[in-house]
């Protein structure tokens, strides 16, 4: 972080944490960490206390974490996916047309029929 930057922030926030507590801002944070995609530019940057930073630290580790866990399970389904259709035929062969699928509810959606609503809840 250089002095400029710093001088920058401080011009833009003020001195005070950006969280709105009143303790001096000590310490540079990016407000979307970079590991979530948030950019090292000067519109990501904030000037932020200790305490602050540390509680913000740890619930970005959280929110990464859990990133890292959804692109993991989309990238096992993905490869799934993959291995499946490479094995089968591009083709079916000696197969009956495809049928449009159908759905459990089908018929079932409007059987029941509405009752009016009660007269207290217009008063």
């Amino acid at each position: 972080m250089t002095a400029k930057r710093r001088r920058e922030l401080i011009e833009r926030d003020g001195p005070l944490c950006s969280c709105g507590c009143g303790a001096p801002g000590v310490q540079v944070e990016h407000t979307i960490p970079l590991a979530l995609g948030g950019l090292d530019h000067i519109s990501n940057l904030t000037l932020i206390a200790v305490e602050c930073h540390k509680a913000k630290t740890r619930a970005d580790r959280k929110a990464i974490a859990k990133a890292k866990r959804i692109l993991k399970r989309e990238e096992a389904l993905q490869s799934a996916l993959q291995a499946r259709f490479a094995s089968e035929p591009s083709e079916p062969v000696n197969s009956a047309p495809a049928r449009p699928a159908r759905s459990r509810l089908q018929g079932r959606l409007f059987q029941k029929q509405c009752r009016p609503w009660p007269k207290r809840a217009f008063r």
